[in-house]
């Protein structure tokens, strides 16, 4: 039962993790016209994200590999929690777009500790099973909590 628990936490962090990425899709002209910008430039919170975690994902997961899965799970999903309520209060837009792109460099090595973490308790033959249970998170995040976001802002009048 532990182990699928394990799996669930996973699953869990992933869905904050992919509405941390993609949740920002659908208030993107919500944020242009707060901040006085284009949607291009609006954008690039989406795409700078985007950018770093293709670019710098592989290289930090790799660097990351001989630290402590569990503290590094804990301080990025702290630094993905932190980062998501300086945005909330980030009245301009390059302090948006730092916070934004902070934990993009987390992104990829969270996803595979959190698959690890998973797999590696399961028995053998369940092992299929824990990893699609976390990567489900993600499913989960994409027809969910993404869209929740965008529901939730147009009910309030600012993004915030």
């Amino acid at each position: 039962m532990r182990k699928n628990k394990i799996a669930w936490a996973g699953a869990l962090a992933l869905i904050g993790i992919i509405t941390t990425e993609f949740g920002i899709i659908g208030i993107l002209d919500d944020l242009a016209k707060y901040y006085h910008i284009s949607i291009d430039t609006a954008g690039y919170l989406l795409s700078g994200f985007a950018m770093i975690v293709a670019l710098a994902g592989p290289i930090v997961t790799l660097y990351t590999g001989k630290f402590n899965r569990k503290v590094l799970m804990i301080l990025g999903l702290l630094l993905f929690l932190t980062t998501a309520v300086v945005s909330f209060f980030s009245p301009p837009f390059w302090v948006l777009l730092l916070v934004r792109f902070l934990p993009a460099f987390l992104h990829p090595t969270l996803i595979s500790i959190a698959v690890y973490a998973a797999t590696s308790n399961a028995a053998p033959k369940y092992q299929h099973q824990m990893m699609s249970i976390v990567i489900g998170g993600i499913a989960i995040a994409t027809v969910t909590t993404i869209p929740l976001t965008t529901y939730i802002s147009g009910l309030v009048i600012s993004w915030r």
